[in-house]
């Protein structure tokens, strides 16, 4: 279950396994699904047994595709290769196959998360691995938190494990992240789920402290402005630690993070944006052609002084960027997670990076706003969980839920218009908000690629090579912005036009506008990249 030491339990079992059992770094394999997942074990495994623990075979299965293919690390279609590489494997094609023989054990975290095309990937190697007997297998997951439905992933393959592997499953019904009260109350919303694995086994806290437990109703929706009045209270009454704001939709979490700025609170946000990675921040970019110039060419070996350089032309390049923030976090997560700088390490890394795990743990008392579905793995001291635009529709939401009710160690704050947890109501403090409030004035829009015309901006190209993230825009007329020091303009899609209007019907007109992001986009048709300015937008309400 949530907060059971899972991670801390996986560390210690691939420690044995190598310290008592003899097993051979060379012979484990460990596949995640995620980047800061891998390098968390492996960061936890330095600094448990030493630097055998770089010798390991810890990767994401994409990670993993592309290196049994021998291919390098350019990510623009993570779904094939892994396809790519299973069938490599069955066909007898695979370049490096021994890699994959010499495995006696092999580790699969997040298991709930695993789809049809990964576990065909992980029979494929079973298949193989094992030089003289079958290798042993271990899986780790828990069915509550399968959130990623959308993506094909499925608890079946839970199910199915003990049948296939003829397996034991031992249950970590401890939680050691959260006080007892805060426990009690997402076990008896996970209760409302019907088809759990571990129905009969319920979490136990460790912790005897009872922490902070509220749930606040209100009348109407929109609750955001008395929402954010609460949290500024309540973070002046307690100290400083770890907080969050979770919500369902990247339009909230953008409203949200703004209305706790203009109290003065320092807000980070965490979401994804549409039709682009991380990768194709022209921030990004500009490092990645500085880094081909300095890498060895027979191994891509990089020096540290070498990488401090090309930081440093990226820093004068994009000068008055917010985005370097975000590039500066990267390059520090990377380089701690790597005992030596390659950079197809580091081109692979990246591609597989997500928005969701641009988080740093070390920003005390600054709270991070993010969905509910991106903050799962994460855990924080206090959390306040807006529930508004979002509606129960079947397990997988009620399972979203429960991982955002779960990530609490000592205050949850739950604020809500829906009477989902009145079954609750001896669990926790219940309030109803009966004060009329306005809606926001403002609303924030941060546009996507899909909201701008892609071939007005490819004739603007010339005019957007100066301009950066943060830069003002102004508004010529309806749907088309200009940047005054460069001269750049950006017009807006005709699907965003027809929600520009509905925004206008509703009361509201575009206030400002400024450059939220410069990324780079690759247009197959005559195989050239483009910049591309993606404003953000902010709306007041007439």
């Amino acid at each position: 279950g949530p907060g059971s030491g899972k991670t801390r339990i996986l560390v210690h079992k691939v420690a044995a396994l190598l310290l008592l059992e003899e097993v051979k770094p060379e012979q484990f394999l460990m596949l995640t699904f995620s980047r800061p997942a891998a390098q968390e074990v492996r960061t936890r495994l330095v600094e448990l047994i030493g630097n055998i623990a770089w010798r390991l075979d810890i990767a994401t299965f994409h990670s993993y595709a592309f290196q049994l293919l021998e291919q390098p690390g350019e990510q623009e279609n993570l779904k094939d290769i892994v396809e790519q590489a299973t069938h490599a494997i069955e066909a007898d094609e695979l370049p490096n196959r021994p890699r994959i023989e010499s495995k006696s054990v092999i580790l699969v975290d997040e298991y709930q998360d695993i789809s049809e095309r990964e576990y065909a990937f992980l029979r494929a190697i079973l298949n193989v691995a094992g030089e003289s007997e079958p290798p042993r297998v271990i899986v780790v997951g828990d069915d509550d938190q399968n959130i990623y439905e959308f993506r094909g992933s499925s608890t079946r393959f839970m199910r199915e494990f003990s049948q296939d592997f003829e397996s034991h499953t031992y249950y970590l019904d401890t939680n050691f992240r959260s006080a007892p009260n805060l426990v009690a109350f997402s076990n008896r919303f996970a209760s409302r789920l019907k088809e759990r694995i571990k129905a009969d086994v319920e979490l136990r806290a460790h912790r005897e402290a009872p922490g902070e437990l509220s749930v606040t109703r209100y009348a109407q929706r929109d609750f955001y402005l008395p929402l954010v009045q609460q949290i500024v209270a309540q973070c002046q009454d307690a100290g400083k630690g770890s907080r969050a704001v979770l919500c369902a939709t990247n339009e909230e979490a953008l409203l949200l993070e703004s209305l706790l700025k203009q109290q003065g609170l320092p807000a980070r946000l965490l979401m994804q944006l549409d039709h682009f990675q991380l990768k194709n921040l022209l921030e990004l970019q500009l490092f990645n052609h500085h880094l081909q110039s300095y890498a060895d060419p027979a191994h891509g070996l990089i020096s540290a002084a070498q990488w401090q350089a090309c930081r440093e032309k990226v820093h004068k390049q994009c000068k008055g960027s917010q985005a370097l923030v975000l590039l500066d976090h990267l390059l520090a997560d990377f380089q701690a997670g790597h005992e030596k700088l390659y950079s197809s390490d580091w081109e692979s890394w990246l591609g597989e990076i997500r928005w969701e795990d641009v988080y740093d743990r070390a920003e005390q008392g600054t709270i991070l706003v993010s969905t509910m579905h991106k903050a799962k793995g994460k855990e924080f001291d206090q959390v306040w969980f807006a529930l508004d635009h979002f509606n129960l529709r079947g397990e997988a939401d009620y399972r979203a839920i429960y991982v955002a009710l779960t990530r609490a160690r000592h205050g949850l704050y739950i604020h809500t218009c829906h009477d989902w947890f009145d079954q609750q109501a001896d669990l926790a403090r219940f309030e109803t908000y009966h004060q009329p409030f306005e809606r926001p004035r403002d609303l924030i829009l941060q546009l996507g690629l899909k909201d701008i015309q892609l071939g007005h901006t490819m004739d603007q190209q010339r005019n957007c090579l100066r301009a950066v993230a943060g830069l003002e825009l102004e508004l010529i007329r309806e749907g088309l912005f200009k940047e005054a020091q460069t001269g750049a303009q950006i017009l807006i899609s005709n699907a965003f036009r027809e929600r520009w209007q509905k925004l206008v019907r509703q009361g509201y007109k575009p206030e400002r506008a400024q450059i939220g992001y410069v990324v780079l986009w690759f247009n197959k048709a005559d195989q050239k990249r483009y910049r591309v300015l993606l404003p953000q937008m902010v709306w007041t309400r007439v």
